[in-house]
């Protein structure tokens, strides 16, 4: 994967030189280090800000206007069972101090959401070695709610029963398409991304879906020469030059979570939203953070530079993300046809 990715020209990669230069390279260092058996606690924990940094305070404020969020959202005897529950467990040396109490909360805010059976059903996997918490007989985490949250959302404002396949634009280790093919009748999932992202999704939702027909990442040239193969597929692993070989109209729901911010510029993010309107057959969910900064200069929901989203893409949500309160989330109807 590697090879390939850093032997396609700079335009083909969709991200910047910052990006891969500095981020992505830290990363790859951390799974040479620590391995993909620890990945939980490396990778994972910078794609969701599960850590303390005094060097960052901005990751500071995010914690608490978290835990804000959730306090102010349930009952004082709910908060009060977490903060009760929460001092028990015992504190992982890699979260913040208030790992534990912002996991229980938001797991009980889930529940509230209506989302008590699919918490019944699933639980946190043990792949990756994960900052968890074992709650109620089974094993939570911060990242499973989320991915309930993004589940929630579109299963409210969407025709559910019309959404056979997805695409998934920058999934970190796949943990939302995890949730939806459990918890939908997803026929196909495919993960765009670049290494050592891709490899971990692979690996992880691998393991977790052996039963699952998988297309693993692999050099093509044209769509012709591997149909059968991806037609007869269940998951599929792609890097992101390899979407401009998909037939049209061939997704139902395209998911772009947190993966538009600070890895793109504005020619990367133009050339993504290019093909989700020619891939993209029913819906497309965007969540990002409300403000970031890359080469182009500052971004903002709602005002500053745009996105540069198409007119004719019905807005069906539009709104703060519940509990990530600095991301936004937006669902998209697309047209049938461009």
């Amino acid at each position: 994967m590697l090879i390939d990715f850093y032997s396609m020209p700079a335009e083909k990669r969709y991200t910047t030189d910052y990006w891969i230069n500095t981020i992505n390279n830290q990363r790859i260092a951390q799974l040479i280090t620590s391995g993909y058996e620890n990945f939980g606690h490396t990778l994972a924990i910078e794609y969701c800000a599960w850590y303390d940094n005094p060097t960052e305070p901005n990751i500071s404020k995010l914690t608490s206007s978290r835990l804000d969020f959730l306090i102010r959202h349930l009952s004082k005897h709910e908060v009060a069972n977490a903060k009760k529950l929460a001092k028990r467990i015992p504190v992982s040396p890699y979260t913040v101090k208030e790992y534990n109490l912002i996991t229980l909360l938001i797991w009980q805010y889930v529940k509230n959401q209506g989302l008590q059976k699919e918490s019944e059903i699933l639980s946190e996997s043990m792949e990756g070695n994960p900052p968890a918490i074992h709650f109620e007989g089974r094993l939570i985490s911060q990242g499973l709610a989320h991915s309930f949250l993004e589940y929630d959302t579109i299963r409210k404002n969407a025709h559910i029963n019309s959404i056979k396949s997805t695409m998934s634009i920058g999934p970190g280790y796949g943990r939302t398409t995890y949730v939806l093919q459990r918890l939908l009748n997803i026929q196909k999932s495919i993960l765009v991304d670049v290494p050592p992202a891709l490899y971990i999704a692979q690996r992880y939702l691998g393991n977790l879906l052996p039963e699952k027909k998988i297309f693993k990442y692999r050099k093509f040239t044209s769509f012709a020469k591997i149909e059968k193969e991806f037609q007869n597929a269940e998951i599929v692993f792609l890097m992101p030059w390899q979407i401009e070989l998909l037939p049209e109209k061939c997704v139902d729901l395209i998911l772009a979570i947190d993966s538009f911010d600070d890895n793109m510029n504005m020619k990367a993010i133009k050339k993504y939203l290019k093909y989700i309107g020619i891939l993209g057959k029913h819906y497309f969910y965007l969540k990002c953070w409300k403000e970031w900064k890359n080469e182009d200069g500052i971004i903002k929901w709602g005002g500053g530079k745009k996105l540069s989203i198409p007119t004719n893409w019905e807005i069906l949500v539009n709104r703060s993300c519940r509990a990530q309160t600095d991301f936004f989330e937006t669902l998209y109807q697309l047209p049938e046809c461009n």
